[in-house]
């Protein structure tokens, strides 16, 4: 008898940051209640900001969260005193299904705090390319109980075979894309100011904008009038300032402080022709795709699995390598000269993200999945599954 699914808990780190992993959790509970399913989600930590607690109030989406929140990032202590309401609220609940996302300290908590708690099926995203890069990001306990996990989401092929490699995860690993908001309006490509690029990252040593400003100070020697525009928050801020100072272009660079995801993207998009994603280490950030989904040419670093959208095979954009001030300056200087290039960028991107992104088919394989997890059940020993192609 086919599996009905009408309930599902999400568990998150945090609600904070405007970044992509806050994105796809609230992209998960607002489609998943769409369909009609009761949806719960369980924060880790108390959100310092309230953007999407009111997104989440505004679809009638239950949420759970501690009263404090971590100055250290590895502490566990909140999540560990936490969980033990979480698993109250699940024992009368009783969901189909625990989607975690990302496979960190909610998680670990939970598998830690369960015991003889009835057996729910658990699926995990995978957010970035799981290595030894981005180890500190996972809690050390994890490997423990990675394969207490009923199945993996990866967003791309790259995460797949990290979480092969890396997690050392036995079970079943799903291909599943990122779930994309389409854009308010049909776009158009176009090279309406060609020299004024955008770079939408959080400002983290791991976005390589560092290389970045090492690269416009030189294309601003060609190029005078060309200015860089930085979209995004984080830590790093303070010292991105500082050097682009000490490079001598500062009023050549602008920071331009965060936007409202989802709906931020379609005036940020028209302001630049060009965009750029100067990342060391990735996935495929969701800014990519939403810039591809406005005909925007893009240049990227060769990293995770951004090359599985990005390639000039396909003429949807520019690939280069990572940490090179060299290949990024070359990269941007192509596409200043060859305007047309951009539009071509532009026009074959959006008809990639055609190809491969779409809500309603994505969430369809979701529930698909879903069923098939609750069919396996928990018990079912993970030595014996094949991983999905």
């Amino acid at each position: 008898m086919k599996k009905v699914i009408n309930k599902v808990a999400i568990f998150c780190d945090f609600f904070n940051s405007l970044g992509g992993t806050e994105y796809y959790n609230f992209m998960l509970a607002r489609s998943l209640k769409q369909r009609g399913i009761d949806v719960k989600v369980f924060i880790g930590e108390r959100p310092k900001y309230k953007f999407w607690l009111n997104l989440l109030d505004k679809n009638n989406i239950e949420y759970f969260y501690p009263k404090k929140f971590h100055k250290d990032l590895a502490c566990r202590k909140i999540e560990k005193e936490f969980i033990k309401k979480v698993i109250k609220v699940l024992r009368s609940w009783q969901p189909n299904v625990i989607h975690s996302h990302p496979p960190g300290k909610m998680l670990v908590s939970f598998f830690e705090a369960k015991n003889s708690f009835s057996n729910i099926p658990v699926i995990v995203t995978e957010w970035t390319t799981p290595s030894k890069n981005t180890a500190h990001w996972y809690p050390p306990e994890l490997n423990r109980y990675i394969n207490e996990i009923s199945a993996f989401i990866a967003t791309c092929e790259k995460s797949k075979q990290g979480i092969i490699d890396y997690h050392n995860f036995k079970g079943n690993i799903y291909l599943l894309p990122h779930l994309i908001n389409a854009a308010s309006k049909l776009p158009e490509a176009s090279i309406d100011n060609v020299y004024s690029v955008g770079v939408i990252s959080r400002l983290s040593p791991e976005k390589g904008l560092d290389y970045l400003l090492g690269a416009w100070m030189q294309v601003v020697k060609s190029f005078p009038d060309a200015t860089l525009h930085i979209y995004g928050h984080g830590d790093d801020e303070q010292h991105l300032r500082s050097l682009a100072k000490a490079l001598g272009i500062y009023d050549k660079v602008v920071f331009e402080g965060i936007f409202m995801p989802i709906t931020g993207i379609d005036e940020i998009a028209k302001k630049h022709s060009i965009f750029v994603q100067p990342s060391l280490f990735e996935s495929i950030p969701t800014s990519i795709i939403e810039l591809m989904a406005r005909k925007k040419a893009i240049i990227a670093t060769d990293v995770g699995g951004i090359s599985e959208l990005i390639n000039e095979e396909n003429q949807t954009g520019m690939l280069v390598k990572p940490a090179s001030t060299e290949q990024l300056f070359k990269a941007i200087i192509k596409c200043f000269s060859n305007p047309s290039l951009i539009i071509k960028f532009g026009e074959s991107a959006y008809k990639e993200y055609l190809n491969k992104y779409d809500l309603n088919k994505t969430m369809d394989k979701l529930l698909r999945y879903y069923e098939i997890i609750c069919r396996e059940g928990n018990n079912e020993s993970k030595t014996t599954r094949c991983s999905k192609k």
